[in-house]
């Protein structure tokens, strides 16, 4: 990842598309507790390390599947 942490990436990817589903991944519980300051449901959106491509392929169709029923627009993801 860039020298850049994820919630200044998530917040200027936002700025440009507020649409994108944004997944964070960390191994770092305590770097969840200062997202929360920012994201009232950051535990919808993250996964912990190490992923199991199961949890990501899940936590993926469930990001979908929110976004599918919130807009008719066409979904772009990101992971940071």
């Amino acid at each position: 990842m860039s020298k850049m942490e994820g919630m200044p990436i998530y917040h200027k990817i936002k700025e440009i598309d507020n649409n994108v589903i944004i997944c964070f991944t960390t191994a770092d519980i305590n770097y969840i507790a200062d997202l929360r300051k920012d994201i009232i449901d950051i535990d919808k959106i993250v996964l912990y390390k190490p992923v199991l491509l199961n949890d990501l392929k899940n936590k993926i169709d469930w990001l979908l599947s929110c976004q599918e029923i919130n807009s008719n627009k066409p979904t772009t993801m990101s992971i940071l």
